[in-house]
């Protein structure tokens, strides 16, 4: 039979994504910008995400502290862009030397990859 070899029998991302429930409606502030893009394949909501070849220096001043990471200071790009949500990939929070603080934020759901949080200044 025909089988993808690169498809990964659980989709980790996917099972910890599903229960959050998110809608067209949610934004998602992502830690890496990649996780960005993984969950909009996953769920039908927005994030941040870049393409190659379209960070020109002023998308790069306005929206990334240090590439694939979007501003440290994440308040002022969530509320512009309307973010309902954060979502952490534990291990990419870890790559980098400085640390985002979300401290303000409520934990919906953790795991021991993931975090996720409910933007408090979305209603």
């Amino acid at each position: 039979g025909f089988r993808r070899k690169n498809l990964p029998a659980e989709d980790h991302l996917k099972q910890f994504v599903d229960p959050l429930g998110f809608t067209k409606d949610d934004v998602v502030f992502p830690v890496s910008m990649r996780l960005g893009a993984d969950i909009c394949a996953r769920a039908p909501c927005q994030s941040f995400w870049w393409q190659p070849g379209n960070v020109t220096d002023a998308i790069y001043d306005k929206f990334i502290e240090e590439y694939p990471y979007l501003k440290r200071d994440w308040l002022p790009l969530a509320d512009e862009f309307g973010a309902t949500h954060i979502v952490v990939d534990k291990d990419a929070a870890k790559r980098i030397a400085w640390k985002y603080d979300f401290s303000s934020e409520e934990i919906i759901a953790e795991n021991p990859r993931y975090v996720a949080y409910k933007v408090a200044s979305a209603s």
